[in-house]
């Protein structure tokens, strides 16, 4: 938003946004754009195959460096006069722009890539740093920025590119991650639940407010003082009541066995 506010008007940019939105790579789990991200490896496969050889032989996964070209959208990584094209170019092609944009970087740096096998020399021509002398020199990002409109890519079915994608990619992953959060929501509940339900029971069970001081051993309440005194609200016979601190029986069994009674 900032970097287009510089000469766009503010109504102006909160449309372009609000249509860039539309991707949804910026959703908080941004699900659409790992899958764009192995779109894109799926491309590279059939342009540059020796070259998407060579990233996954060193583990460099697509997710892990295309949100620097599809969720950055080039900030902080091209020279302004290259960002501003490119930015151009988005909006007026797309998001396949994207996709070209990517597969002209890639053409450009897979001679460099290709001759290491440090993934931190690999990520830094991902993202084109600036402190490679490759790209110091400006010229090389507005080629990479115009030469992506080279690539046709309108032969391509891009929603059963993605389809594929995650069912291949994604969808075990997901749904893995799914049923592990769902495990520890459960087990948050129960405990949550149990803690609950304890705390409750170390309350008067008449009054719901005070400590207890008393357990009936007819009635099976743990009663505070004063509830105890009060017959209205408390029918048994003060001869059944035990003060919990000279009570032998352990007051974590008794709230257990009150529980499965049911009792409140």
């Amino acid at each position: 938003a900032g970097f287009l506010l510089l000469t766009i008007e503010e109504d102006d940019v909160v449309r372009i946004l609000r249509h860039l939105n539309s991707t949804n790579y910026w959703k908080h789990e941004a699900v659409q754009l790992a899958i764009d991200a192995y779109v894109f490896e799926h491309l590279m496969n059939e342009f540059y195959p020796k070259l998407n050889e060579h990233l996954i032989k060193n583990r460099i996964l697509p997710e892990t460096y295309c949100q620097k070209w599809f969720a950055a959208l080039c900030v902080n990584v091209l020279p302004f006069e290259a960002l501003f094209q490119f930015i151009e170019n988005l909006l007026f092609y797309g998001t396949i722009y994207l996709f070209q944009f990517a597969l002209s970087l890639a053409k450009h740096i897979q001679n460099d890539l290709l001759e290491t096998n440090n993934s931190g020399t690999i990520y830094q021509y991902l993202r084109l740093d600036s402190s490679l002398a490759k790209f110091r020199d400006n010229a090389i990002g507005m080629a990479i920025v115009n030469e992506a409109l080279s690539y046709n890519l309108a032969t391509y079915d891009f929603e059963q590119l993605r389809k594929q994608a995650y069912d291949e990619k994604l969808k075990a992953r997901m749904e893995a991650a799914k049923q592990c959060h769902q495990q520890h929501a459960d087990t948050d509940t129960d405990t949550e639940s149990e803690s609950e339900d304890e705390d409750d029971s170390l309350e008067c069970q008449l009054c719901n407010n005070l400590v207890p001081d008393y357990v009936c051993i007819k009635c099976n309440k743990f009663i505070c003082d004063r509830c105890s005194k009060r017959s209205s609200e408390h029918t048994c016979s003060r001869e059944a009541l035990r003060r919990l601190d000279e009570e032998s029986t352990d007051v974590n069994s008794i709230v257990s066995n009150i529980n499965k009674l049911n009792i409140k």
